[in-house]
């Protein structure tokens, strides 16, 4: 359901980008944009409300503590996030500066293999999302555990597939590049750590 709101927001946003360009010029997007993200508002709010049946569709009250926890998270996801989106694209340029391409698509197909890794194993906690959420509502600590269980099986699964990364990686560089090369092992094993 997620997905088709995104795939829904999406459409709307290119219609009325299209539509908006030619009225408003380059501004007519930023206006598309605040459609696009209306829509996905509103309609996640209704399937939320659908989901958990005793939420309003407006809410009555504002609570300070939840949104203190929701800016905390926020504020904790993007300082994760900052390094990866800083150091990345210099590390990119410093080596399509001073390497060659074969050894830059290298690192770049084992940047991509560890990446979807990660997200393929981390994806699965996406459907326990709306379950947490009911049980921290009526049970504030089973929906803990159920979280610390999750999170500690997630870290294992993790570190398997990263190990099978790093031990297959001979095996994945003759699949791969059809030869075996030390580079595409390098790579594969320092961004599996």
């Amino acid at each position: 359901l997620r997905a088709l709101v995104l795939i829904l927001g999406n459409i709307i946003f290119g219609f009325l980008a299209i539509t908006l360009l030619q009225s408003f010029g380059i501004i007519g997007v930023a206006y598309a944009q605040i459609g696009q993200n209306t829509f996905i508002l509103v309609s996640g709010r209704m399937l939320l409300k659908e989901e958990l049946q005793f939420m309003p569709i407006v809410p009555s009250f504002f609570s300070k503590a939840a949104a203190k926890k929701c800016f905390r998270y926020g504020i904790r996801m993007q300082l994760t996030n900052i390094p990866m989106a800083m150091l990345d694209p210099m590390l990119r340029i410093i080596l399509a500066r001073w390497t060659t391409l074969e050894f830059l698509g290298l690192y770049d197909l084992c940047y991509k293999l560890a990446g979807n890794t990660r997200a393929l194993i981390q994806s699965r906690l996406v459907p326990l999302i709306p379950e947490l959420t009911k049980l921290q509502i009526i049970d504030r600590e089973k929906a803990n555990a159920l979280h610390r269980n999750e999170t500690a099986t997630t870290y294992y699964y993790l570190f398997g597939a990263y190990s099978a990364l790093i031990l297959l990686s001979p095996m994945l560089s003759w699949f791969l590049l059809s030869e075996f090369s030390i580079s595409f092992v390098f790579h594969l094993t320092v961004l599996s750590i």
